[in-house]
């Protein structure tokens, strides 16, 4: 009889996790990200959804150079 120490383990299988995200704009406006993988995202990708859905709302903004993202009153930086 295998006891728990020898019983061979069985694999887990890996979960998806699958959140939305929610953004408010410095004016209100607020954007959400649908099916975003948490496991994978990185800021770098997160501030290039932001701007790509701001560049969908108001063509006449530069998105990709104004988006900063603020969690708690700090400023996150792309990994280096």
């Amino acid at each position: 009889r295998a006891t728990a120490s020898t019983r061979p383990r069985r694999a887990r299988p890996r979960l998806m996790s699958t959140i939305a995200l929610h953004f408010k704009r410095a004016n209100g406006a607020k954007i959400t990200l649908e099916d975003v993988d948490a496991t994978t995202l990185t800021v770098r990708d997160a501030r290039a959804r932001v701007a790509a859905r701001l560049a969908e709302s108001d063509a006449t903004i530069d998105a990709s150079a104004n988006v900063r993202l603020i969690f708690k009153g700090r400023v996150l930086w792309d990994e280096a």
